[in-house]
């Protein structure tokens, strides 16, 4: 009877453990800024007794996809800030699907200004210029929207309706990079910022442009490069940079020049920024993708084995090496100076029989290809000494005086 009423106790105890039920709470769901019409929402929310250690989030006919509790709070997106969409999420218990939140968004609307034009008129005065500005929004307040500099220094408020409209004030930066901002005046974070090409107000700004840079033919596997530029109110040096590399410093009266040589790899993409040695921010650049230039014409592991003596005045030699862009009509042996006959590369490696001995301890031995004449190497190695008589190691030594 005892061991019943135990059992039953312990039954019960067990039930009132288990009657701690899976609970999602204080969900909220949170829209983030608007970038290019769409934005991200964080979710974040309290959980007790969960069955496991990961959850759900779906919405407007989407799956969101599975996050752990421990990652919270979490972010999703981007998503479409159109103006019409009621978003809504609902977070669920990965296995009680029971154990479940839901929190409304509501409508998002993107405020977006795109397509912008902007037109430079006329220098004002030396500093500042006009622009005519024009471009195309969406979800905007309506009231209209104001324009700031680089600086974001305020250069007007204007009406939606007035588009296209004249900027003044505009500072000019001399170097062609000019820059406005444009910003929605009910939304601060409805801006864009474009970057455009201004007039330069200040005649005696030093300018740098219109670099030009032409490859010229290629050569052994590389090739060089003519570099010219237009210029006005300059120092009395450049110097040229690119791809890690300082190329020097030149006078202006040196133009064109030529840099290199450059390996023709057909894929490095080759940078020139030209800037002038004297005023800073004067400079301009070019780029250059590199020709595909052939491997210069070479025996690479060239490999030269005298055999065995053919009398006083010869001997036998193997010779094999592995050609690099060499021509299909094979090459040209010379001993010494002598042809010894043609070969072809298919053919390597070769014996050459009755190689004219000098009588030195080393002979030479050059390998030209028939084609490419200019494509030549001559080699020095340890000859055979096959005469009867040799004398070697003759050594000369001077004595004092008497």
């Amino acid at each position: 009877m005892r061991h019943t009423l135990t059992a039953v106790i312990f039954s019960i105890f067990s039930l009132g453990l288990n009657a701690q039920d899976c609970v999602i709470n204080e969900l909220v769901a949170e829209a983030q800024p608007c970038v290019n019409s769409m934005f991200m929402v964080v979710i974040d929310f309290d959980t007790e007794y969960p069955d496991t250690n990961q959850f759900g989030v779906v919405g407007n006919a989407t799956d969101y996809g599975f996050f752990f509790y421990g990652d919270l709070p979490i972010t999703i997106g981007p998503l479409d800030g159109d103006g019409e969409t009621e978003w809504e999420f609902i977070v669920y218990d990965l296995d009680d699907p029971d154990c479940q939140a839901t929190v409304v968004l509501g409508i998002i609307t993107c405020c977006e200004i795109f397509d912008v034009v902007v037109d430079p008129q006329e220098c004002e005065n030396m500093e500042t210029f006009s622009a005519i500005v024009n471009f195309n929004s969406t979800n905007t307040g309506g009231v209209g929207f104001d324009v700031f500099d680089g600086d974001e220094n305020f250069l007007g408020f204007f009406s939606y309706d007035d588009l296209p409209v004249t900027v003044t004030g505009i500072p000019s930066s001399g170097i062609g990079e000019d820059v406005i901002i444009i910003c929605d005046n009910d939304d601060e974070n409805c801006c864009t910022t474009i970057e455009f090409e201004g007039p330069d107000c200040d005649p005696t700004n030093c300018e740098i442009y219109s670099v030009d840079v032409v490859a010229s033919d290629c050569a052994n596997g590389e090739f060089f490069v003519t570099l010219g530029f237009s210029f006005e109110n300059v120092g009395p040096l450049f110097s040229v940079h690119g791809n890690g590399n300082d190329y020097g410093d030149f006078s202006y009266d040196s133009l064109p020049i030529t840099i290199g040589p450059l390996v023709g790899d057909g894929e490095t993409v080759y940078e020139f920024v030209v800037i002038d040695s004297q005023t800073d921010g004067c400079e301009d650049f070019a780029v250059l993708i590199s020709p595909d230039c052939p491997e210069a014409c070479g025996f690479n592991d060239v490999i030269i084995d005298p055999l065995e003596c053919q009398g006083d005045t010869s001997y036998n030699v193997v010779i094999d090496f592995i050609p690099v862009s060499t021509s299909d009509n094979g090459f040209l042996v010379y001993a010494n100076g002598e042809e010894l006959g043609e070969f072809l590369y298919e053919n390597l490696p070769i014996t050459i029989q009755n190689f004219p001995a000098s009588g030195d301890f080393f002979d030479e031995l050059t390998i030209c290809d028939i084609v490419d004449t200019s494509c030549c190497e001559t080699y020095e190695f340890q000859a055979l000494l096959c005469g009867d008589c040799i004398i070697y190691n003759l050594v000369v030594e001077t004595t004092e005086c008497d």
